[in-house]
């Protein structure tokens, strides 16, 4: 099930999935997630089990899922999950340096 990530970190994401009403997915449910990522060629696969699922009273009863990624599951020994960690450590250093400018 396609969507766009809210929030990413090294130990997990948050993505907006489903209504209120036909909530897809259930806590500790084992899930698969699939990030594509800005400059790399092919999109990071990773298992992971939905953690937070919770209503964003905003955005008309939409729900929002944590997900943490369980390296346990991993098949690649945790290197996809290496590779997203450098990332996120690259983008914040990106937007720090963007914010001394400003």
């Amino acid at each position: 099930m396609p969507a766009q990530m809210l929030d990413i970190c090294g130990s997990g994401l948050r993505v907006p999935i489903g209504s209120e009403d036909d909530l897809p997915m259930a806590k500790s449910e084992s899930v698969e997630v699939c990030v594509s990522l800005p400059g790399c060629e092919r999109a990071l696969k990773m298992a992971g089990m939905v953690r937070r699922p919770s209503v964003d009273d905003l955005a008309e009863s939409e729900v929002d899922y944590g997900i943490e990624f369980d390296t346990e599951r991993a098949e690649d020994g945790g290197r996809q999950q290496d590779q997203l960690v450098e990332y996120v450590i690259q983008r914040r250093r990106q937007i720090l340096q963007q914010d001394k400018v400003a």
